[in-house]
This record gives structure tokens, sequence and C-alpha cells, in this order.
């Protein structure tokens, strides 16, 4: 038996090890991921984050004995939860645990930002979550006292901005506000935006690079030419949007920030995805690609937007396929940084249930989630008292007691209800992505030995 990563520190120090209970028979917790590889199996355990590889001959006397020979493997698996009674409630295990970070205490300072500069957007892509939502943009009053609202709950943090619309930059001047308010006062602070990148020019993306501090942008690109520009339907018209917006990930790339391509990927385009990512691996692939210049594939959501839509399983399955042939095809050829697993365990699901994050709306209402813009808030920046986390979750479906992805599985009930379902593409990609991770992260190991050797 090889240990290739060690279980999570936090865990370690939270939960004691599991003892042997002789009266009792063991099988496989029903979080771990068992995966044949060439030198034996390996044994990921989705709870503690540990990694093993157990050689052919240890996994098949393992087996022949139906865990219940006495060994020190044996005895290493039940300690460290990768073996557990016929009749332990696993579930429990993983929910317990998860309370008991829960009632830690907590520094109360504030400095993880999601601001909307505007909900107001130049382009009208048919399945934007925002469709129909009323349209406001935030004030240079309104802009200061957000900058102030910053100084006052940041604590000592170095603060990081995640500017959000709408499209961001049709209020860029908030930024600009926000920004040199916190440069006056001395405060560290770091930034990304998500945007459809039209707006930029190169003395904005200058300028950002400079006084937003921007370190990466997300941009979502539909498929090539046509297909991009008629999904956005910019409102002045432009059909050559997609060579503006390409030229500007190029002038993004040259000043050294970080550009990550989304692929919204729905039965209207998949089919020419796979040739916008060979122009793109063709014009950006120099820009360090897989760190500086990625680009990642994301299955449209389903009952958003103008024109809703709503598939059935087999149309789900078949999307399902093309998602996975072309997120493998970009990890292939390096636009994509390689699946890692993970290491610690996750106790948020994201903004919404972390109390260092916060999201301010373009009129200074403080909100958890930044698909709920226009609902949800629990104060505003003239009247906070306290940052309360959302802590209601949806509880496990019949189909969570056994699956190995529920400890990395945390579903907020302020997401909408299919969140609430497990389609099972989606239990398909999840079970995908982990098993991937697995592979890389023993590639990784045998590399780094044999660099010790």
């Amino acid at each position: 038996m090889v240990e290739i990563q060690k279980k999570s520190a936090f865990l370690s120090a939270l939960v004691s090890q599991q003892k042997r209970d002789k009266n009792k028979k063991y099988r496989p917790l029903y979080f771990t991921e068992w995966v044949p590889d060439e030198d034996g199996v390996l044994i990921y355990n989705n709870f503690t984050k540990q990694l093993i590889l157990l050689t052919n001959d240890e996994f098949s006397a393992l087996k022949d004995s139906n865990y219940a020979e006495p060994s020190e493997l044996v005895e290493f698996l039940i300690q460290n939860y990768f073996l557990v009674p016929d009749d332990h409630n696993d579930i429990a295990l993983v929910d317990q645990t998860v309370f008991l970070f829960r009632q830690l205490p907590r520094k109360k300072e504030i400095y993880n930002y999601t601001i909307f500069t505007t909900t107001a957007c130049n382009a009208r892509c048919f399945y934007c979550f925002e469709a129909g939502a009323p349209v406001y943009t935030m004030d240079e009053k309104t802009a200061n006292d957000v900058a102030d609202f910053i100084l006052k709950n940041h604590g000592d943090h170095k603060v990081s901005f995640r500017w959000f619309g709408g499209e961001p930059l049709c209020n860029w001047r908030a930024i600009d506000i926000i920004c040199a308010r916190l440069r006056e006062k001395g405060v560290k602070y770091q930034s990304d935006i998500v945007t459809n990148a039209y707006l930029f020019d190169k003395e904005m993306v200058q300028r950002a690079k400079k006084d937003w501090r921007l370190y990466a942008a997300q941009i979502t690109l539909d498929g090539c030419r046509d297909t991009y520009n008629r999904v956005k339907n910019y409102k002045n018209g432009d059909m050559n949007a997609f060579d503006r917006v390409c030229d500007n990930i190029e002038e993004l790339l040259k000043n050294g920030i970080a550009t990550d391509i989304r692929l919204n990927i729905d039965n209207h385009n998949e089919d020419e995805l796979f040739a916008l990512v060979d122009y793109l691996n063709h014009r950006f692939g120099k820009y360090e690609k897989g760190k500086k210049f990625r680009v990642h594939a994301h299955p449209l959501y389903e009952n958003t937007g103008y024109v809703k839509t709503v598939h059935d399983d087999m149309e789900r399955q078949a999307l399902t396929e093309k998602f996975i042939s072309l997120s493998e095809h970009l990890q292939k050829i390096g636009l994509y940084p390689r699946g890692e697993l993970g290491k610690e365990v996750k106790f948020q699901h994201c903004l919404a249930d972390d109390d260092k994050g916060i999201m301010i709306s373009p009129q200074g209402n403080l909100g958890r989630c930044e698909h709920h813009v226009n609902d949800g808030f629990f104060a505003s920046i003239y009247n906070f008292t306290e940052n309360k986390p959302w802590n209601k979750y949806y509880k496990p479906i019949e189909k969570c007691k056994t699956c190995m992805a529920y400890p990395s599985c945390i579903r907020p009930t302020i997401c909408s209800p299919e969140n609430n379902e497990c389609f099972d593409y989606m239990q398909y990609i999840r079970f995908h992505n982990i098993r991937t991770a697995m592979r890389n992260c023993y590639e990784d190991f045998l590399k780094n030995q044999g660099d010790m050797s």
C-alpha cells in the first residue's frame, strides 16, 4: 500500500481515528472511489481526501476475505474510514462533521466582494439568467459609499473583488471610484471580472491592470463568428463583435491578465465548439495555455433566459457525452488545467454560505448570490449589522446515501429548485471529474518520485 495524498489536516484534527469492532463486518465507505490502474487499484476517500494505491495482490486478498482478514492493511483502512461497519451511517458521519465545522467561532471580517456595477448589458443572450430584470446602475455616491463599507469591514485582509453585471464594463467608472478609494487608504486589493469583453480597448486594459489590479477575466464565447454574433445579439448590431472580442482577449493576455474562456454548450452550438477550440488554440495557445489562457466548457442552465430550455433524459445524456468529449479534448491539448483532487473538506458551496464574502447590488443592497441580484437581500451598506451567510440546505435525497460525490456536493436552498434534483448526467460528470483527478494525482506523485530519485 502506498499513500499518494494525505488526508485533510483539518479533518484529522476534528475527527478521531476509527477503531475496529471485532464483532462487526466491514464494507467500503460509500464515499470512496476505487479505480483500477495498471499498477494496482487507486482508492480515494472523498470524505477524508486521502488517496492510496493498493497492489493487485493486496486488493485481491482484501476482496477475497470480504474485508475480514486481520492485517495491518485492514487496520489502516478502518482507522482512516476507507472501511466502515455494515450498519454504519455514512451520511451522518459527513453531516455531523460539517455541522461541527459550522459551529466554530468565526472572525467578522469580509474581504471577498462580488460587486454589480450595473444590471445593464450591451448584449442580449437568449439564455441570460437575468432576462427581464430591472436595470439599475451604481452612481458615484453609491460607489463611494461601497468603498466606505469595504474600508470598515475588511479587517487587515487583502480585499478580493469580482466585478459582475449585467456587463460590468457598462459602468466601469464605479470600478475606478472604488479602487481609487482603496488605494488612497493604502489597502491591498486585487480583482477579477466576468465580462463579455466587448467594451475593452487597449487603454482600458492597461488601466484595469494598473488601477483595478485586474489579474483574471472570465469571458463567454458561444460559438464561432456567426453563432457568437447571433447569440450575443449586441444592441448596436455589430456583426464584427466576435473579431473585436478576440482582439480584446489578446490585449488582456499581452498585459499578463489571465483569461478563462467559458464555452456554454447546448444543442444550438454543440457541433461547432471543437472548431472554436481549434481556433482559440491556434491564436492564443502561445500565452501559457492552461495557466494564463484557459478554456473550459459548461452545460447551459435549464429554465433560464428569454427562451426557457428544458431537456428530456435522452437529450441530457447526449449533451453530457458531448460535454465530456469536449472537456477531454481541452485537457488533451492543454487548454484546460488538469483536474486536481480535492485536498480539504468542503464546507461551503459558494459566496452564498461563505461568511468571508458578500454580494453588493448597484443600489448598495447586500445579498448572498449573484444569481439573486433582485431578491434575497438581507441588509444594505447603510443598515448593516451582521454578515449572516446562507445556512439553509436541501436535505439529502435517497440517491445521496450511497453517492461517492456526496461529501463535496453542497446544495443551498437559495439555488433553483432543480438543485434539489440529481439528474444522472450531473452524477456522471461529478464521477468522471473525480476519477480523472485521481489518475492525475497519481501521475504527479510518480513524476515527483522520479524527480527525487
